[in-house]
């Protein structure tokens, strides 16, 4: 029996006991029989919904959440309708929500700030900050192409439009550099393609 974390973490069946803490979330997960690769939620029963689709619990005011875009060690992002200006973002939470700790929190808040600080064509624009019953969050732009490493699926590319790309993310970067901004997390994972193909650079959960 092995038993893993919805943020990827894994026991052991010798590190298994009645209830464990989530040493990358944070989350108190209640052990119990699951065979090889089972994921349980923290907090929920196991479940055979989709993981794309939005938890019944999660609701921020003023928000519509329609899909689950992707999570990581600390965070999780949502596409969501934001119902007073009728348009599409991408909601990002804190995966231990209200029982996150104060390092987790001062991150988020260290990552929100950083990108209120990029006015940059290339880099996500955020658009709000808040919080609802003790769960931070903040809105995005939403890009609604994916991500760069998705559309490059590891095959190399001709090399103008590569070095385009690179030069446009270098210049990014650097204005990012400018504002006092280093993102240390760069990979074609980071980088959001918006609906036109224009390239923005995201996740800046490690920047200092």
């Amino acid at each position: 029996m092995t038993l893993t974390c919805r943020c990827g973490h894994r026991w052991s069946p010798e590190e298994i006991a009645s209830d464990l803490v989530c040493p990358l979330c944070k989350q108190t997960v209640v052990a119990q029989e699951a065979t090889a690769e089972k994921t349980l939620p923290p907090h929920e029963e196991s479940t055979d919904r989709a993981p794309e689709s939005p938890p019944a619990r999660i609701a921020v005011p003023g928000y519509e959440i329609v899909s689950e875009l992707g999570r990581g060690g600390m965070g999780v992002v949502y596409q969501a309708r934001q119902l007073g200006l009728n348009r599409t973002v991408a909601l990002k939470m804190i995966l231990a929500g209200a029982h996150a700790g104060k390092e987790d929190l001062a991150r988020f808040t260290a990552e929100a700030e950083a990108i209120a600080r990029l006015q940059h064509p290339n880099v996500v624009q955020i658009h709000e900050v808040g919080e609802h019953e003790g769960n931070p969050f903040f809105s995005l732009e939403f890009c609604s192409g994916g991500s760069l490493d998705r559309q490059l699926r590891g095959q190399s590319q001709p090399a103008r439009p590569a070095a385009e790309l690179v030069c446009t993310l270098a210049r990014a970067m650097q204005a990012a550099h400018d504002a006092g901004v280093v993102h240390r997390d760069l990979k074609p994972g980071n980088v959001l393609l918006a609906s036109d193909g224009t390239v923005k650079i995201s996740d800046f959960g490690l920047a200092k």
